[in-house]
């Protein structure tokens, strides 16, 4: 869902919520509710951009670290979390986001 403005952003997101909604990802970084809505406040606080930004590097901190370091592996545990159960909903994402970033990228970045 896209907004012209923030608080008609808000809006939508408070009424989701109110539904019982909460696996609602929010912002730039996609932050998922559900999972992350305890790092705020206030949950339209994730549609500030600098919030949402300084949240999704916690989470994706701390998934780098439980994964080992590996920063590809940190990616898929930040979409699909670090059961063993979502290992190959991991793997999908971390190569989605590899492949997108091949293709973005001027100078060719391998795995």
């Amino acid at each position: 869902m896209f907004f012209a403005t923030r608080e008609q952003a808000a809006s939508a997101l408070f009424k989701i919520l109110q539904e019982g909604i909460t696996n609602v990802d929010i912002g730039l970084m996609q932050v998922n509710y559900g999972y992350h809505g305890n790092r705020v406040k206030n949950p339209a606080d994730l549609l500030d951009p600098a919030i949402n930004l300084r949240v999704a590097s916690m989470v994706l901190s701390e998934a780098r670290d439980v994964v080992g370091g590996d920063v590809a592996s940190a990616v898929g545990a930040y979409h699909a979390g670090h059961k063993a159960s979502a290992r190959g909903r991991s793997i999908w994402y971390q190569n989605t986001v590899a492949a997108l970033a091949r293709r973005l990228s001027p100078q060719r970045i391998t795995s």
